[in-house]
C-alpha cells in the first residue's frame, strides 16, 4: 500500500503552510458561509437585518453597572409594584434609557435568578422604544417570585413600565 500525497504537497516545502483559503474566510468580512457544506459558495448578508438587530440590541451604554448608580435610582427613584417586580425609575441624564436588574441569592437557585435576569433585559431589549424619555430602570424581583415563562414576566412588566405613564 502506498500513500499517495499529490503534486502540491510534493512542491511546497515541509514547513510552508498550505495555501488553500479556509471555507470559513468570508465570515468577517460581512459574508455568511453555509457551514454543513463547505464547497458552497459564500452570500452576502442582507443589510437590513443587520440594521434592525442594531436596532433591538442591548449595548453597554444601556446598562446600569456602577453601584453609586443603582444607589441613586432605589433612594430618589420612583416606585411601582407588581406581584413579582418592584420598578424604580429616574430620568436619566444621558440620551437613552439603562436598565439594571436586581435579584437576590434569597430568590432561588443561580439557573432560576440568571433565566430571570434575562427574562427582564429581554423585555427590555424589546420593548425600550415604547418608554418615554430617557430613564433609569431598575428592576427588584421579590423574594416570593414565581415566574416560570417568559409571557408571564413580560405581562407583568409590561403593565409596570410601557402602559403606565412614565414620571420621576
Amino acid at each position: 500500500m502506498g500513500l499517495s500525497l499529490g503534486r502540491q504537497a510534493l512542491e511546497r516545502a515541509p514547513n510552508e503552510p498550505s495555501r488553500q483559503r479556509s471555507p470559513y474566510a468570508f465570515v468577517g468580512e460581512g459574508l455568511k458561509v453555509n457551514r454543513s457544506s463547505a464547497r458552497k459558495a459564500a452570500y452576502p448578508i442582507k443589510e437590513s437585518r443587520v440594521h434592525v438587530a442594531g436596532l433591538f440590541g442591548f449595548s453597554k451604554k444601556e446598562r446600569i453597572n456602577l453601584p453609586q448608580d443603582f444607589r441613586k435610582v432605589l433612594r430618589y427613584g420612583r416606585r411601582h409594584h407588581s406581584k413579582s417586580f418592584t420598578l424604580y425609575t429616574l430620568k436619566s441624564e444621558g440620551a437613552c434609557n439603562r436598565l439594571g436588574v436586581v435579584v437576590k441569592k434569597e430568590i432561588g437557585p443561580a439557573t432560576y435568578r440568571n433565566r430571570i435576569r434575562r427574562y427582564c433585559r429581554e423585555f427590555f431589549r424589546l420593548h425600550k422604544h415604547q418608554i418615554r424619555g430617557p430613564l433609569d430602570i431598575v428592576i427588584l424581583v421579590k423574594k416570593g417570585c414565581a415566574i416560570r415563562r417568559y409571557h408571564e414576566a413580560e405581562d407583568e412588566l409590561g403593565r409596570l413600565l410601557v402602559r403606565e405613564p412614565q414620571e420621576a
